[in-house]
């Protein structure tokens, strides 16, 4: 029994090694094995390994849905104590649901057709898995494939964890930079929500968007270099689907994003921030300037 406890953070790792690839890279984005070292030297690893061994998870007992809800909990708990960074880590549950309402709601007729296929795309990691529930509550035929990015490790694989947990399998979530690297250059998508960080600089990102003949297909200015808030807003709109009046084959898409006030209000007329808002709801600008027409 002694050399079982002596030994349990190498019976831990092989443990962890022996899943599957995409599996392990989660865990290494958590940085577990450093978790372990840190209990190890503690003194409380075998402690913490026991009481969750006492804990039936088995699927039989504990499914999906609700392994998710549990997984949610703790990401919430844990974000809070640590005063994470708005929109950084965690949105609460609440205000997903009600942004996903706002987003489907609309399409209900649509989405309950048999054989649907939608496509979702979150370019800032984290309301997947909520869209998914939503759709497959209204229609178990559909099949629903979504799509995600993030570029903190952790919150890459907290929201790659929440998929995989829940057992949505048609899903791709991606570590990087939306706004420099898109790991979808083709694609478009249905739907598309996100809540970027609030406030966040993009100064490391100015050299490689300033060699660009545009931004994600606007030509004009772009927001000051201390909020980025809306250069999400226009990769989402490059990813939109064409639409046409009364074209069912071009139903366009439909978006759903969380801002603090200031990409709202903030920069006069002429500046970046307000360009970017008249360019995404102003119907009578040229096709080579607005390539994908907000759905009305």
């Amino acid at each position: 029994m002694r050399s079982a406890t002596d030994n349990i953070g190498r019976h831990l790792a092989d443990y962890i090694a022996g899943f599957s690839e995409n599996i392990r890279k989660i865990f290494e984005r958590f940085e577990f094995d450093k978790e372990i070292e840190k209990l190890e030297e503690s003194n409380r690893l075998y402690q913490v390994v026991a009481q969750f061994a006492e804990i039936d998870l088995h699927p039989r007992r504990v499914d999906n849905i609700t392994m998710g809800l549990v997984f949610e909990d703790l990401i919430r708990r844990f974000n809070e104590a640590a005063n994470e960074t708005a929109g950084d880590h965690f949105t609460p549950r609440e205000v997903i649901r009600l942004m996903v309402n706002l987003l489907l709601e609309p399409d209900t007729n649509v989405l309950t057709q048999a054989g649907v296929i939608v496509t979702i795309c979150d370019p800032a990691g984290g309301m997947l898995a909520e869209a998914q529930n939503w759709i497959r509550a209204h229609n178990e035929q559909a099949t629903v494939k979504v799509f995600g990015q993030d570029y903190n490790p952790r919150s890459y694989a907290v929201a790659a964890s929440d998929l995989l947990i829940k057992g949505h399998k048609d899903g791709q979530v991606v570590l990087g930079n939306t706004l420099t690297d898109d790991p979808f250059p083709s694609q478009r998508f249905d739907y598309l929500l996100a809540n970027p960080p609030f406030g966040v600089d993009w100064k490391a990102e100015k050299k490689t968007i300033d060699r660009w003949p545009n931004f994600r297909g606007y030509n004009g200015k772009l927001p000051r270099i201390n909020d980025g808030a809306l250069l999400f807003l226009l990769y989402m709109m490059s990813k939109f689907q064409d639409y046409q009046a009364g074209d069912r084959d071009k139903p366009g898409s439909r978006t759903a994003i969380v801002f603090n006030g200031s990409p709202l209000f903030t920069g006069g007329a002429g500046s970046g921030e307000s360009e970017i808002r008249r360019w995404s709801i102003e119907p009578t600008l040229p096709p080579s300037t607005i390539h994908h027409q907000i759905k009305q």
